[in-house]
């Protein structure tokens, strides 16, 4: 084989192997930090294991009553609404449209025929 082409295989396998050897290094460093506690991280408190404690035993004052269940469900119901209004305005609403998406429109519905010549010249 060729000197050069022989160093032009060398030079590409050193070169992937600093790119796999960064992307593994980052990797790793990457896990090392999910796996450590970091003071920002909040983890299971006490007050939130207590509050699902007392949800699992299913005592009878914290069931929501009839008129509280109704109350619910009619705020649900306007909700649903207004998302639904708010979808079907950003659907209606026509893109931004600039100078320069303008002159990109008018380049796409040019045709890429030739011109056939013209009416007047038979």
């Amino acid at each position: 084989m060729n000197e050069t082409f022989v160093q032009g295989l060398i030079i590409s396998a050193i070169g992937m192997g600093m790119v796999f050897a960064a992307l593994a290094a980052l990797w790793a460093l990457i896990a090392v930090l999910g796996r450590l506690n970091l003071p920002g991280r909040s983890g299971p408190s006490s007050t939130a294991s207590a509050a699902l404690a007392d949800l699992e035993q299913n005592k009878s004052g914290a069931l929501p009553t009839d008129d509280e269940l109704a109350a619910i469900a009619a705020a649900l119901a306007l909700l649903h609404a207004e998302e639904e209004a708010e979808a079907g305005l950003q659907w209606r609403l026509p893109p931004l449209l600039t100078r320069w998406v303008a002159v990109g429109y008018g380049r796409q519905l040019t045709p890429w025929q030739p011109p056939r010549g013209r009416r007047g010249n038979g």
